[in-house]
């Protein structure tokens, strides 16, 4: 116990007892524990002459990676990016001047690419697009003039895949967008079933964390299919509702 509250200690007083270092760039003033002219580490945060704060970002190795947040300048939170190494790569939200949502995008890796949100009072989303890595809308929703996702079946489900060979076996690697909008729960899974049946068994979920996934699986018979299944809990209508779509 002795020892935990000396590194505790310790810990504190590494936080507490590291100065600031300070640089004035262009007429603004530039805060940091690692900071050094041409060369930013760590957090760095950035004053106006009026010493209000316009901006707090992390960097690593000079480059921004991590959360980025931008203040206006009366001190309210305008916008946060997050970056990997110099890329945007993850959220971007944009915030009114009362600081509730206005806005949200991703990146992956600088590409714009996966869910793009428009949002009206109380943080509610308004509009929902998904966007593929060629830049393309692979769904919209018009959460007022929603109606169902009877009609979004091949837009909720979409995928490449490819035929390759490794050693003797042949297999198969998907690549699949995985959407999940806000108000509504999103369940996909991958299995396959025989040609001449609607029943499949269920061989994995998928992560619908990322804005895609990518797996392997082995080539199969010529009377079966693999299929893709999604389970879907629409808040909005309150209706739970599962579809599938066969892999070609």
């Amino acid at each position: 116990m002795k020892y935990v509250n000396l590194i505790l200690i310790i810990f504190v007083c590494f936080q507490g007892c590291r100065n600031k270092n300070t640089l004035i760039i262009n007429g603004l003033i530039y805060e940091g524990y690692n900071l050094r002219e041409n060369y930013f580490e760590d957090t760095v945060w950035v004053y106006n002459q009026s010493q209000n704060l316009l901006s707090q970002k992390v960097y690593k190795n000079n480059k921004l990676h991590g959360q980025a947040k931008y203040f206006s300048e009366n001190g309210k939170l305008s916008k946060i990016e997050h970056f990997h190494y110099g890329e945007k790569h993850g959220s971007t939200f944009i915030y009114n001047s009362d600081e509730s949502l206005k806005y949200s995008d991703n990146y992956f890796h600088s590409l714009p690419a996966g869910p793009l949100i428009y949002f009206g009072s109380k943080n509610n989303p308004a509009s929902f697009f998904f966007i593929s890595l060629e830049n393309s809308t692979i769904l919209h929703i018009d959460y007022k003039n929603w109606k169902g996702l009877e009609n979004h079946i091949n837009e909720l489900i979409y995928y490449t895949i490819n035929k390759i060979k490794v050693g003797d076996e042949q297999q198969i690697q998907f690549f699949l967008y995985t959407i999940s909008p806000p108000k509504f729960k999103f369940d996909y899974t991958i299995g396959k079933r025989k040609i001449n049946s609607d029943k499949f068994d269920t061989i994995g979920q998928i992560d619908t964390k990322p804005i895609f996934t990518q797996f392997t699986q082995p080539d199969i018979s010529k009377d079966e299919k693999y299929v893709i299944g999604l389970r879907v809990f629409d808040s909005i209508l309150n209706k739970e509702s599962f579809i599938y779509k066969d892999i070609f």
